[in-house]
């Protein structure tokens, strides 16, 4: 009970911390967020034709509509813009842990421990696409899993309703949520009964996406510098996965100690990275920073290390979902192939970030939540004590890195 309670007070005080250091963090744009931030004083209406065709960034269209609705002191203040997505992190994780009717109990299950994994922090420390549309895509989940157990037809109209609002906005905010298509999708062919149901939600879902896209001539407006002009990117599609075997590392720990309790799969595991991290290394790559501060004999080492584990975390990330897949019935067997078509979408970008991957994290808590009976041990502590660190220490870096 005292390491839970201990666990508990250390949670509370590491999303204080968060929220501290963004309220105290530098009061101007930080590197890409300066593009995203000049579209809320475009010159005329922030819903017309001439806006979309000439949206600044990648993603974002949809916090850019979100902030259109604040008054001008939050708007001219990018601290208080900041603290709106750390408020949208918090209110999902909220929701979250609502759905999830946690166990106050037990401090294990509570989805607050998130804080814990890489990138997660990350998606309120700057004002770029990230949300609204993290939050909007857990909500369409919830109700369009309301939307096939309730049992009067008017009441799964009105949640097919609300579902198809959410999904609109958050596919034009951040593209990578097509994927939301699968739900509706694998439910339209397993059950007879809603078909009718699942095609109208598929169909009104795609309204605002369609002609956004057809503006944009491309699932991208033509300002945007993110996309890959190669056929496939295979780095950011890896990097994606690693993160995933990260994240269920930190919170159901016994996931990945029974993969690699087995010889035999760690082994098979060790071979495939190293054939793989040999066959890929032209394919990652990192900035020269390494090589500024090391001779190239150490930089190329550190690269090709760094390659390495990107890509031994990657396949095991890969194999943790697979077998996830096997495993799970219903509703956890869409959630898993929903992680699964969010990543093949990295296959289309340049670079990547642990945070383009963090925007599942209430799909990937409900694939990979701990059980009740789960209990705290001495490896959890570690984890989630050196994820904290490192979500904390990169938040600091980032914002001292340019005051």
């Amino acid at each position: 009970m005292k390491n839970k309670f201990a666990l508990q007070l250390f949670l509370i005080v590491a999303w204080l911390i968060l929220f501290f250091i963004i309220a105290f963090s530098p009061a101007h744009c930080i590197l890409d967020e300066a593009i995203y931030y000049q579209n809320i004083f475009f010159k005329g209406s922030l819903f017309t034709k001439n806006f979309i065709v000439n949206y600044k960034g990648t993603a974002g269209l949809a916090a850019t509509w979100l902030f259109h609705f604040f008054p001008h002191f939050v708007t001219e203040n990018i601290v208080l813009m900041r603290l709106v997505f750390f408020g949208l992190l918090v209110s999902t994780i909220f929701l979250l842990q609502k759905k999830i009717a946690v166990n106050s109990l037990n401090i294990m299950l509570s989805p607050f421990l998130l804080i814990a994994v890489p990138g997660v922090a990350s998606l309120a420390l700057r004002c770029m696409g990230d949300f609204p549309p993290v939050l909007l895509g857990f909500l369409y989940f919830i109700f369009f899993e309301k939307s096939i157990i309730i049992g009067k037809k008017y009441h799964r109209i009105f949640f097919i309703v609300c579902a198809a609002i959410c999904a609109n906005f958050a596919i034009v905010g951040k593209q990578p949520f097509l994927a939301l298509y699968i739900f509706p999708v694998v439910h339209l062919l397993n059950e007879k009964k809603q078909r009718v149901e699942m095609f109208i939600l598929a169909l009104f879902m795609s309204l605002l996406p369609a002609y956004v896209f057809s503006l944009w001539k491309g699932f991208a407006p033509a300002s945007s510098k993110i996309q890959s002009h190669s056929l496939i990117n295979i780095a950011p599609f890896i990097v994606a996965f690693s993160w995933l075997s990260i994240a269920v590392f930190i919170i159901n720990t016994e996931i990945v100690l029974k993969f690699l309790s087995k010889k035999k799969d760690w082994l098979i595991l060790l071979i495939v990275s190293i054939i793989l991290t040999f066959l890929l290394q032209p394919c990652f790559t990192y900035s020269d920073y390494v090589a500024k501060m090391f001779n190239q004999p150490i930089a190329l080492v550190f690269n090709l290390l760094r390659t390495f584990f990107s890509i031994g975390f990657g396949v095991l990330g890969i194999v943790i979902l697979v077998q996830k897949n096997i495993t799970s019935r219903g509703i956890h067997k869409t959630i898993a192939i929903f992680i699964a078509c969010y990543f093949l979408t990295f296959l289309k970008i340049e670079a990547m970030q642990f945070r383009y991957a963090a925007a599942t994290f209430p799909f990937v808590w409900l694939l990979f939540k701990p059980q009740e009976t789960f209990k705290l041990t001495n490896k959890n502590k570690f984890l989630i004590g050196v994820g904290l660190i490192y979500n904390l220490v990169f938040a600091i870096y980032l914002y001292t890195r340019h005051f």
